[in-house]
C-alpha cells in the first residue's frame, strides 16, 4: 500500500481543567466538547487525549492540572481557519477565566 496526499499540518487546543486560581472549570468537558466540535467541522475530525500539565500563575505558585489535549491534521490551514480557531481559543480563555489558552500549529505554541 502507498501512502499519498497526507495531512502533514497538525492544530491542538490546550484545554484546561481549572481556573488561573486552581479552582475546577465547572463546564471543563463542555469546552472540551466545544473544540472537538469546532475542530471537526473545520478539518472532518479531531482528537482529544488527557494530559497533565503545569504552569505559574500570576502569584507565584505551581498550578498542577488534568488537560485535555484536542487535535486536528490538515492538508492546509489557511489564516482563516487560524482565526476561527483563536477565536475559539479567546472564549475558552474568557468562559475558563485564563491568563491565556495555549494553541499549537505545527509544532510551535502560542498563547492565545
Amino acid at each position: 500500500m502507498a501512502l499519498t496526499d497526507g495531512l502533514n499540518n497538525r492544530i491542538a487546543v490546550y484545554c484546561p481543567s481549572q481556573d488561573r486560581d486552581g479552582q475546577s472549570i465547572p463546564n471543563a468537558q463542555e469546552l472540551v466538547t466545544e473544540v472537538l466540535s469546532c475542530l471537526s467541522e473545520l478539518f472532518g475530525g479531531a482528537t482529544a487525549t488527557p494530559s497533565q500539565g503545569a504552569w505559574i500563575n500570576d502569584k507565584g505558585a505551581l498550578i498542577l492540572e488534568d488537560i485535555t489535549i484536542v487535535y486536528a491534521f490538515a492538508a492546509e490551514l489557511g489564516s482563516a481557519v487560524i482565526e476561527k480557531v483563536e477565536a475559539l481559543c479567546e472564549k475558552i480563555k474568557t468562559d475558563g477565566q485564563q491568563e491565556a489558552v495555549s494553541l499549537e500549529v505545527n509544532g510551535e505554541l502560542f498563547f492565545v
